[in-house]
């Protein structure tokens, strides 16, 4: 959870300086405004505008060649996808489709130096939208380890 967070945080950084940029269209006129300022004051925050890794390094250990594990990371965001066809909840198939799609995103961005400007608008807005769900799962597995510390205290009978 926490490398696809931080992963996730270094496609941002890498689409910043287009993002920064960027004309935003969402159908309400008096809403682009604010989407374009919320959407720099998140480029803007410490974790985004911090290199989180450095990819060029992140496949030295494998021994494929880069495009032939490219083309196995392709199939394999497709086999998921096709895999979230069949489960019979909408619902879990849209969110879990939407963040395979902004995973798929970002591995364009870091790993194969897709240029942000050429991307569509959906790819980007499921990536932005894969760091507020991983953000939420980061808080609430903080909040459930402070839960089970606080549990484990009190059976132990410390103060």
């Amino acid at each position: 959870l926490y490398f696809i967070y931080m992963f996730v945080l270094r496609a941002l950084n890498k689409a910043k300086p287009f993002l920064m940029d960027m004309e935003f269209h969402t159908g309400h006129p008096s809403e682009d405004g604010t989407t374009k300022a919320e959407v720099q004051q998140l480029l803007e925050t410490p974790l985004v505008c911090t290199p989180t890794f450095n990819e060029t390094v992140m496949f030295d250990d494998i021994p494929q060649d880069r495009p032939t594990l490219l083309t196995q990371m392709r199939n394999h965001f497709f086999n998921i996808s096709r895999l979230m066809d069949c489960l019979s909840c909408e619902k879990c198939r849209l969110w879990g489709k939407l963040e395979t799609h902004g995973l798929a995103s970002a591995l364009k961005i870091v790993v194969e130096d897709v240029p942000v400007s050429v991307m569509q608008r959906s790819e980007i807005v499921a990536m932005i939208h894969l760091l507020r769900q991983i953000s939420s799962s980061l808080s609430n597995a903080q909040w459930l380890l402070a839960l089970h510390a606080q549990k484990e205290q009190q059976g132990t009978g410390e103060a």
